[in-house]
């Protein structure tokens, strides 16, 4: 937008106020463009052409290039400028902050193309009314602001008239104040002041933390008795999980039921079927009684906290189980009021569990497990119908050190795998996925007999091509298999104490083997139907096994019988295609997948752009497909296996099993046309 007046620079718009005290930047957005007399859409497509702005929350999605433009056309430093948004307080209340999804304290407004569906943003009609220039706050967006901190009022966040959410930038009049509503166009100062009608005690309650809460935002710390000087991080992350808990989660309805009627509250939000699961998305009223819940239980911290959950029966799992990592202060209080103190065994128990041992003639890993004092977590082994082994224990105490020298080669095997499954459920994988990735390690061991420090080269190629050949694997299948047996490789190796175990015991060097290992068996080979089968003897040879039989070939002594073909020489085998790509023919750049096959040639996905054209189909059959340029007559995919034929059976093949280069087979043919050197397992 240029300026029309001679004389001035242009940089500035005609009129450009400065941000008021804490105001958010769509306020201010609203605000310059009324200054200016135009419409408000028009304004930002004027200055940001292309960009979208309104159907975001552009509080939180405001990029530097629109801060920037900002500070630019009103002379306002950048500093400042960025102090408008909501992410201004990363580090304060919140550690990461999501721009396009929801971040905790920050109430989401449900962006529906232009229009609000959620109330969130608060304001209060007294403060509206005393502005000389009525605009929004930024703690009118937080979660926890329920009061005004000058009119001690609880904030409104709907229109008194229409019950919309606050759409200031709807209202298309460009005289109009930003307190005008735009669902009806009632003005928002003239709204009463809501009144409390839940009792002065809740309300005053709400109010105090809502000040703890505001002073820990604004110093970065807080002190509590009896813990000291906590971060505000820390202390945000507790009080939200404490919020959570007393407001909306419900596995914990006694918790909060008990709760409420030590104070006296009747009304709450039903879980069973409001689907809320944020405590962003509350509404005034829940949140105020949430927090004086939370602030009753602060003045008596922690014995109030332990005196309600003991009431309840809530445990100690049911209040941490919503953390990855706890804060320090909560963790600290529900485990030392809730937790279960470990006891030591009597020599009766003791007896009497050498005396089942006995029996049983059987061992445990884990002694605790007879004492009853620990329980172990099962996966399923996969060797088997349904075994379950023990894992990881799931009490805080640790199990007994094991004597490494004292156990054999097996069960270091078995304890070595306990420790991939732990490291992988320690980087962020699911119970489920370990599983699954489990049988696959059982089944290599089951296959080899031999522990992972013993594996080969010829092993796992083997084991690969049985999984293919045999099993009826797919490519992707054996891809996935491969990257876990290539993750236990790189993990055993990092266990400093199974290397030394190996080492002296076995004789083994677990690094080198794991090393050497991961080297020849790189993702993209997997399963190659051109490499030859590794032979069992020999270490890193790459020729075909002795032991197994090859595969008799399907045509060498075979004439073709079909019907109508006459008896001829034999049927001289056609070449397989290659099952994967890794480099365009045309660039000869690296390719994960080919984007197009033609003519038994490969294109990447940029020189099929660039070279092939949309013409229409020859077949006459209307569609339009992708030729290369100076190819007017080609087929579409529907015509061309429309009367396609296998190549060995003649039958019609629409699907086919197998791309050899005289043509398709269907899958019932296709196993007679794999090479006869891989052989079968």
């Amino acid at each position: 937008m240029t300026s029309l007046v001679q004389g001035l620079s242009g940089n500035l718009w005609p009129a450009h106020p400065k941000p008021l005290p804490d105001e958010l930047v769509s306020s201010w957005i609203v605000r310059l463009a009324r200054a200016n007399h135009l419409p408000l859409h028009t304004f930002c497509h004027l200055e940001w052409p292309g960009k979208a702005i309104w159907n975001r929350d552009i509080d939180k999605s405001a990029d530097v290039d629109l801060l920037a433009g900002l500070a630019t056309r009103t002379a306002t430093p950048f500093h400042r400028v960025s102090e408008t948004t909501l992410k201004d307080h990363i580090g304060r209340i919140h550690e990461r902050f999501n721009a396009l999804g929801n971040t905790p304290w920050v109430m989401p407004v449900g962006v529906y193309h232009r229009v609000r569906m959620n109330r969130g943003l608060g304001y209060c009609p007294s403060c509206l009314r005393e502005d000389d220039i009525p605009y929004f706050r930024r703690q009118w967006r937080l979660a926890f602001h329920v009061t005004c901190p000058e009119h001690g009022a609880h904030l409104r966040d709907e229109c008194p008239v229409c019950r919309s959410p606050v759409l200031f930038h709807r209202v298309r009049s460009v005289d109009a104040p930003l307190s005008v509503c735009g669902g009806c166009g009632f003005d928002l100062r003239q709204a009463e002041s809501a009144a409390w009608l839940g009792g002065e005690m809740i309300i005053r309650r709400a109010r105090d933390l809502q000040v703890r809460l505001a002073d820990a935002q604004r110093e970065g710390w807080i002190e509590i008795t009896g813990l000291g000087v906590i971060p505000s991080i820390a202390f945000f992350a507790g009080m939200r999980a404490l919020l959570v808990h007393v407001g909306i989660a419900r596995r914990l309805g006694r918790f909060r039921g008990a709760l409420r009627d030590e104070l006296g509250l009747r009304t709450q939000v039903d879980t069973s079927q409001a689907p809320i699961k944020r405590f962003e998305r509350l509404n005034a009223r829940q949140r105020i009684e949430a927090m004086a819940c939370v602030q009753w239980m602060l003045e008596g911290w922690p014995e109030r906290l332990w005196d309600i959950a003991r009431q309840s029966g809530v445990r100690a799992s049911d209040l941490l189980r919503d953390f990855e990592r706890p804060p320090f202060w909560y963790e600290q209080a529900v485990r030392e009021g809730l937790g279960v103190a470990a006891t030591s065994a009597k020599h009766a128990e003791r007896r009497g569990a050498q005396e089942w041992l006995a029996r049983a003639e059987s061992e445990t890993d884990y002694p605790d497990e007879v004492f009853g004092r620990a329980r172990a977590c099962s996966v399923s082994t996969g060797a088997g119908p349904y075994q379950r082994e023990p894992v990881w224990p799931s009490s805080s105490r640790r199990p007994q050190r094991i004597r490494w020298q004292d156990i054999d080669e097996g069960r270091v095997c078995r304890h070595s795998i306990v420790y991939w499954i732990r490291t992988r459920l320690a980087a962020g994988y699911t119970q489920k996925s370990v599983n699954r990735d489990l049988s696959a390690v059982y089944g290599l061991l089951r296959s080899t007999g031999k522990a992972p420090w013993r594996w080969c080269i010829d092993d796992i190629a083997l084991w690969l091509h049985m999984l293919e050949e045999r099993r009826s694997r797919s490519h992707g299948t054996c891809m996935h298999y491969l990257c876990v047996i290539r993750s236990v490789l790189r993990i055993l190796p990092k266990n400093q104490r199974l290397v030394r175990v190996v080492r002296r015991r076995f004789e083994q060097d677990l690094p080198g083997r794991c090393g050497t290992l991961v080297r020849a068996f790189p993702v993209r080979r997997i399963c190659d139907w051109e490499a030859p089968v590794p032979e069992p003897g020999g270490y890193g040879s790459v020729a075909t096994p002795s032991a197994v039989p090859p595969k008799q070939p399907a045509f060498d002594d075979i004439s073709d019988s079909r019907p109508g073909k006459a008896v001829s020489e034999p049927f001289e085998r056609p070449k397989r295609l290659p099952a994967v790509h890794n480099r365009c023919d045309y660039c000869g750049c690296a390719m994960a997948k080919a984007t197009k096959l033609y003519r038994n040639k490969a294109y990447c996905r940029r020189c099929y752009n660039r070279l092939f054209e949309t013409v229409l189909c020859a077949g006459g059959c209307g569609r339009a497909t992708r030729a290369p340029r100076g190819v007017t007559e080609a087929l579409c995919r529907s015509c061309r296996v429309q009367g396609r034929r296998c190549v060995r059976c003649g039958r019609l093949t629409p699907r086919a099993g197998l791309l050899t280069d005289a043509g398709a087979a269907c899958p019932s043919c296709a196993r007679y046309f794999r090479d006869p050197s891989v052989g079968t397992i």
